[in-house]
């Protein structure tokens, strides 16, 4: 969708403190894809009755687990609410994993979300995301708030020929079954 995304944070303020966020992110630049799973963990600040996901209409939620056990959630066009009043204890650690799949959009005014384009006489597929301010939801769900700092970990699997890349420090690279990096 080319639709203009208003993130969450300008919206509703929650009273979640995310403190870490692991991505899984599966890329296939010649079939233009994405999947992974996302998993936040994080803690409430104040009592709460739930959670709202960010998450723009191009990303398929195939399934949410809360603390590693599978929970229903309320899709709508750029967001999924969970009921989880039992996991959000004041201060309490708690996790969401999102496992999502979909096609790449360039989302907002700015041109943010994630793009693919060919480059050079050859025709060298890319993918790159511009993610800021409020972009990110639309190639990865989660809390859309640049106030609440946190820590990542992103693991990237391409198909081979590709390179995966990201801020931070590399740990490693490996090749997986099904000639993937």
């Amino acid at each position: 969708s080319q639709a203009a995304f208003q993130p969450l944070a300008a919206i509703t303020p929650q009273t979640v403190d995310v403190k870490h966020s692991r991505f899984q992110i599966r890329l296939n630049p010649t079939a233009s894809t994405i999947a992974g799973t996302v998993t936040i963990e994080a803690a409430a600040t104040a009592a709460t009755s739930g959670v709202a996901i960010d998450a723009q209409d191009n990303l398929i939620i195939d399934a949410v687990r809360v603390n590693e056990a599978s929970h229903v959630f309320i899709r709508t066009s750029d967001r999924i609410t969970l009921n989880i009043a039992d996991a959000l204890t004041v201060g309490k650690p708690f996790t969401i994993a999102i496992d999502y799949h979909g096609v790449p959009v360039v989302a907002n005014r700015l041109g943010g979300g994630l793009l693919v384009a060919q480059h050079g006489p050859e025709g060298t597929i890319a993918m790159a995301s511009l993610s800021e301010p409020y972009a990110a939801p639309s190639w990865w769900p989660c809390i859309d708030n640049p106030s609440d700092k946190a820590t990542a970990e992103i693991e990237i699997t391409v198909p081979q020929g590709f390179t995966g890349a990201s801020n931070g420090s590399l740990v490693k690279t490996e090749a997986n079954a099904g000639q993937t990096t």
